[in-house]
């Protein structure tokens, strides 16, 4: 999805050419993707490009690592891990497992502002803000298909029949 002239479309790569359409059909599978409701972009509650240049992606990693290291503080290593994950969300649907980012640290140490920060970065960065409902996760990662960001998230990880578990599972 991208968001330009007030409306969102769906870009598309097909032949090595991209084009900009307002929804595709696979007529073999016989699905209809539509790009994502406008309103959640113009909330701000998810975050997608306006549009996208194929002309320089060989220095793409650095830039991504280089607008980290330049909007919070943190270490060579830390900054790697962030950019990989950036660019896993992009790239989620040609893996066959997923990684989660849990970020741990006591209050002011900058865990929101990461939040904020990859939010903006990573493929349809949804912000679901805190307190989220099971039902909340599964209905926005069911419209939006992209990458959830929680705020103060505190759950028993070793359940597998908490409901949460189950949704990111």
């Amino acid at each position: 999805t991208i968001y330009r002239d007030g409306r969102a479309h769906l870009l598309l790569w097909e032949d090595g050419k991209s084009r900009v359409v307002n929804e595709y059909v696979v007529a073999s599978r016989d699905i209809t993707y539509r790009p994502i409701h406008s309103m959640y972009i113009e909330h701000g509650g998810v975050q997608v490009p306006s549009d996208a240049s194929f002309e320089r992606h060989d220095d793409l990693i650095e830039d991504i690592r280089s607008y980290i290291l330049g909007n919070i503080l943190t270490d060579d290593s830390s900054s790697g891990v962030l950019t990989a994950y950036v660019m896993y969300t992009w790239l989620f649907d040609k893996v066959s497992a997923a990684p989660y980012l849990y970020i741990m640290g006591k209050q002011g140490r900058g865990k929101s502002r990461i939040k904020k920060l990859l939010s903006m970065l990573c493929f349809n960065g949804t912000d679901l803000g805190t307190s989220v409902t099971p039902p909340t996760l599964f209905r926005i990662q069911d419209m939006v298909r992209g990458t959830l960001h929680i705020d103060e998230f505190e759950r028993d990880y070793s359940d597998k029949s908490d409901n949460y578990i189950q949704i990111l599972n």
